[in-house]
């Protein structure tokens, strides 16, 4: 039986409110527009109702003119956009994707889908399509971009950061002891230090142990080992490179820690200080050696000797007499006799406090070498109570002038001379 008018009208009128309910429902703007004879503009014929929730505009408004779409457009889109367009209608279908101003002023992004329909000859007739408005996706993707940009720049300010350290930059993960820490970055600078490349450093985790001097590895493990347990640690400590050269280096670790404190790994910077190790040794040496000789001239100063005159030499002694000053006295005493060639040789002992028998073993000791030498030995500054103790302790001065005073001793000399 064949449909009747009634029932194709019914039909009709049903497929239009299915239409209408889906462009209802459908959160886009669904429209159709015929292509002006001098195939140079759009003028509506149909625009969903939709576009007045998405632009503020009516469709009356859209019906209004010529590509009205295009007036929405910002002025600074505008060409770029008509361009896009031109070309998608070209191909016969696609999408564009711009900018349009709505009513209120706010500035919206949308997307449209679009279909060219032709005649048999293949002439455009008009376009339908469906748009969407897709700021929030748009903005989301601009800031994705602007975040992708600045971890870009991010990343090329630390790529030269760690270009410009005069050091190894480095980061090594893992929960194991260290020897178990496996290296997942270490800077080019890898090779200018050691000689190694950075694909021989990663290739295993202990790899910078190796390199350890053998009397520093211990060491510099269990420093390690308890900065782990804090925050970090600071050592010293020797590699020996490719080329077999031994290098001092300074390293600084800092611990990588979960937010619950956990341990995940070690990031820190190494620093060649070979040339400091070398200075702070030379200057060790050299305040050594400074020692040495503060040490010879105060000994000279301690024991200065006088001469009188070419026959006579005056050793006054100030202060206690301890082993390395008594050898210091009969050294500069006999070497003193030995170059001068004197006759006779004034021991002053009046700076001396307490005589002790150390003391008096000494100068004992310096008078019986100067005899040795054929010179004659005056002991002064024999006070009452030096001379107790000297008694009192069976000092044995024979052979031996003593005097009370200095001056009497050069008197006594000087007469002697003549």
């Amino acid at each position: 039986m064949k449909d009747t008018e009634s029932d194709r009208i019914k039909q009709l009128e049903s497929a239009e409110r299915r239409l209408k309910g889906i462009m209802t429902t459908l959160p886009a703007i669904v429209w159709e527009a015929w292509i002006s004879k001098e195939m140079r503009a759009l003028r509506s014929n149909f625009v969903s109702d939709y576009i007045e929730t998405m632009t503020g505009y009516t469709p009356d408004e859209w019906h209004s003119r010529e590509d009205f779409w295009l007036t929405l457009v910002p002025p600074e889109d505008r060409e770029a956009t008509y361009r896009e367009s031109e070309a998608v209608f070209a191909q016969g279908s696609g999408s564009l994707r711009h900018r349009w101003r709505a009513k209120d002023g706010r500035m919206l992004w949308v997307e449209t889908f679009l279909h060219v329909d032709r005649d048999e000859s293949g002439a455009p007739l008009g376009v339908h399509g469906v748009t969407f408005e897709v700021t929030r996706r748009k903005e989301a993707e601009l800031r994705s971009e602007q975040l992708l940009q600045q971890a870009q720049q991010l990343n090329q300010r630390l790529d030269g950061l760690v270009e410009s350290i005069p050091g190894i930059v480095w980061e090594s993960w893992g929960e194991g002891d260290v020897a178990g820490l496996h290296t997942n970055f270490v800077s080019d600078y890898v090779t200018t230090m050691t000689g190694y490349t950075r694909q021989e450093w990663l290739s295993a985790p202990d790899f910078w142990i190796r390199l350890i001097h053998a009397d520093d590895r211990d060491r510099v493990i269990a420093e390690i080992r308890n900065g782990l347990t804090a925050d970090g640690a600071s050592n010293t400590f020797r590699w020996i490179t490719k080329d077999n050269r031994t290098i001092w280096v300074d390293n600084y670790a800092r611990v990588i820690r979960s937010q619950t404190g956990k341990i995940l790994g070690v990031r820190g910077v190494t620093m060649e200080v070979t040339a400091r190790k070398h200075a702070e040794e030379e200057q060790a040496r050299l305040q050594q050696e400074m020692i040495h000789v503060q040490a010879r001239m105060l000994a000279e100063l301690s024991t200065p000797l006088i001469p009188i005159n070419k026959e006579v030499l005056v050793m006054p002694l100030i202060g206690s007499l301890d082993q390395t000053r008594s050898a210091n006295v009969i050294h500069t005493l006999l070497a003193g006799i030995t170059r001068s060639r004197a006759r006779v040789a004034i021991l002053d002992i009046t700076g001396v406090p307490g005589l002790d028998t150390r003391s008096a073993d000494a100068i004992l000791r310096a008078a019986r070498a100067v005899r040795l030498l054929g010179a004659e030995v005056i002991l002064t500054g024999i006070r009452p109570e030096v001379a107790q103790t000297l008694v009192t302790l069976g000092a044995d001065l024979g052979g031996i002038v003593t005097r009370g005073t200095l001056e009497d001793g050069i008197a006594f000399a000087m007469n002697r001379d003549r």
